[in-house]
């Protein structure tokens, strides 16, 4: 039902978007399609319909983040992977927040001192300091990643459709 709606609503004239779906549908199921649908609508970057393609095709809600997760773990030390069902998004930045304190990393205390001054006063810095781009793209696309010549942080926050993920890796 959910992505009849997409198609009569939100993209009446993407002949190609709605064949995809049709396709998805019958060699897949609804809640695969549903699922990356809600991730698409959480995610999307201000591209709805390529991302909405892209997740249908490489099924995102299973494979995006961990793909990174994957990718990372082979080069740096995971100190913290943490997927959460949780649907407040303040309460989610309050988890990210704990989750880099409590990695008992200096560094990484310094870090998350500085998120936590860009989200306390809500600022929509303009800077291009790697903090201020961090919390933007969290606050604006539910994702975020950071890094540094010491640290990686992975967030992904899912809202109540999927579980949240926080990773965060040391280099070593």
């Amino acid at each position: 039902m959910l992505f009849y709606v997409y198609k009569l609503i939100l993209a009446p004239n993407t002949t190609y978007l709605n064949q995809l779906i049709e396709k998805y549908y019958e060699s897949k199921s609804y809640e695969y399609l549903k699922n990356n649908i809600y991730y698409s609508f959480i995610h999307n970057n201000g591209n709805f319909d390529k991302f909405l393609i892209e997740s249908i095709k490489y099924n995102y809600v299973q494979t995006k983040h961990n793909t990174k997760l994957k990718n990372y773990s082979e080069k740096y030390k995971l100190v913290s992977n943490t997927k959460i069902k949780i649907s407040d998004f303040n309460l989610f930045k309050n988890t990210l927040f704990k989750e880099i304190d409590n990695t008992n990393f200096s560094h990484a205390y310094l870090v998350s001192n500085f998120f936590k001054v860009l989200n306390s006063d809500n600022l929509k810095a303009n800077d291009d300091s790697p903090y201020s781009k961090f919390i933007n793209n969290l606050n604006k696309n539910k994702t975020s990643f950071y890094e540094d010549n010491k640290i990686i942080i992975l967030a992904e926050f899912n809202a109540s459709y999927f579980e949240s993920w926080i990773s965060i890796f040391f280099k070593e």
